[in-house]
């Protein structure tokens, strides 16, 4: 049992990082061709990684394993429902948790409440479709290839560092807002972050990130 547990963690972790690094490569790539400027679109402090196209992709996966087999029109339909319904709610976490998001359809038609954006429902479906019938396939043949006590080490080390990122990242976040908004820093934590990832340079690193302050 433990073994099984293990392996399905190890499953879980590799796809999260296949999902967020080819959402990262997507975002940059569409925002180099749209506005022909090179932005950083990670969402991690450190590293290439989109953790939303990461956590949909596992999502996903979790969802809708057992019908993944299903015709291109239900994976498509099934791709917009639950890619829609995770970015709204993970809207809602940027802002009410960490005071900041790093997108809002509010100028478009199309919208609901700033959180999602009607035709990039669509592209949802395109991508559950893209990844079922063509990325998926492959990532589970070349994880039974490649699991081996080896793998379970290297993913020891990726899980440390990418838990210190996430949670690095999210006190970067709450602190920017926080200061951005005159709340003074009152313990040694507060403090450090304040001096060590001050505005400009969050602003250069992540120059998406918006406090939703800005938005009332």
């Amino acid at each position: 049992m433990k073994e099984k547990v293990k392996k399905g963690f190890i499953y879980i972790l590799w796809l999260f990082l296949l999902g967020a690094f080819l959402g990262y490569i997507i975002e940059t790539i569409f925002y180099l061709l749209k506005y022909h400027e090179f932005v950083n679109k990670s969402g991690l402090w450190y590293g290439h990684l989109k953790p939303i196209y990461g956590l949909g992709a596992v999502l996903l996966t979790i969802i809708l394993y057992k019908v993944k087999d299903q015709s291109l029109l239900k994976t498509f339909i099934y791709g917009i429902i639950i890619g829609t319904a995770f970015e709204y709610i993970a809207s809602l976490f940027q802002e009410y948790v960490l005071g900041v998001y790093t997108w809002n359809y509010a100028n478009f038609n199309l919208n609901l409440n700033g959180r999602i954006y009607l035709p990039y429902c669509f592209i949802w479906g395109l991508i559950t479709i893209i990844y079922f019938k063509g990325i998926f396939p492959y990532y589970e043949k070349l994880f039974k290839k490649l699991y081996s006590y080896r793998l379970v080490l290297i993913s020891l080390v990726v899980t440390i560092f990418l838990a210190y990122d996430c949670l690095l990242t999210g006190v970067i976040a709450y602190r920017y807002s926080a200061r951005r908004q005159g709340v003074i820093a009152t313990n040694k934590i507060s403090n450090y972050i304040d001096q060590k990832y001050p505005d400009e340079l969050i602003q250069k690193r992540m120059p998406k990130l918006r406090l939703v302050a800005n938005l009332k």
